[in-house]
């Protein structure tokens, strides 16, 4: 009973680091922090990607919340496993960038990044909040949007992250994430699901 409690407990601590609050302070940061680095096609490169996963993301939550598929699990893909994806993943490019940087120094901070995407999943699963279907979409959903970020950013000329400025990021992450006040957007979701449905049904099986 304790193994599970503490089991319970870690996973909470982990996923507040996927609350659209924190994620959304990131990604902004990366944002500008590519703006200063390395130009504006990088910054807004970054910020169509961010628009891609978030809205791809609302959309299928959208869908599902109109048309759950019970035999999948399906109810509402996993927003802190898309967007986590995504903007971990994102800022370990960043920093994994430029010309001074080795293979395997790229390969680890990405590594690292996606492997934390992936416990944050993990916490979504163990405190219940998803199943292991809606979490999968959602990493589907962020290593897409992470994928054509790749892709198209193909800058390789950025600055090196001050020290400094890494810790004060991570201490600011830090209070955030202690606070435990995220965007609950599921019954938003669900709302607009329903005033859809009233009107033209997304599922042939939903009348209005």
């Amino acid at each position: 009973m304790n193994m599970n409690l503490s089991t319970v407990q870690i996973a909470g601590a982990i996923t507040n680091f996927g609350n659209a609050a924190v994620l959304l302070l990131l990604s902004a940061l990366i944002a500008a922090w590519l703006q200063w680095s390395s130009g504006r096609r990088a910054s807004l490169l970054w910020c169509g990607a961010v628009l891609l996963c978030t809205g791809m993301t609302a959309v299928l939550k959208t869908y599902f919340a109109a048309c759950p598929v019970s035999s999948w699990q399906m109810l509402s893909p996993s927003g802190h496993s898309s967007f986590s994806t995504l903007v971990y993943g994102g800022a370990a490019l960043s920093l994994a960038a430029g010309p001074d940087r080795r293979r395997w120094q790229r390969l680890l901070l990405l590594g690292l990044a996606l492997a934390w995407a992936l416990a944050i999943s993990w916490s979504r699963v163990a405190i219940h909040a998803h199943s292991g279907p809606e979490v999968m979409l959602g990493l589907l959903i962020g290593g897409a949007s992470l994928l054509v970020y790749g892709v198209l950013d193909t800058t390789d000329s950025r600055r090196r992250f001050p020290p400094l400025l890494g810790v004060g990021l991570a201490m600011l992450m830090l209070f955030l994430v202690s606070q435990e006040r995220g965007f609950n957007l599921e019954s938003l979701f669900q709302n607009l699901a329903h005033w859809i449905n009233q009107r033209t049904p997304l599922c042939p099986s939903v009348q209005p």
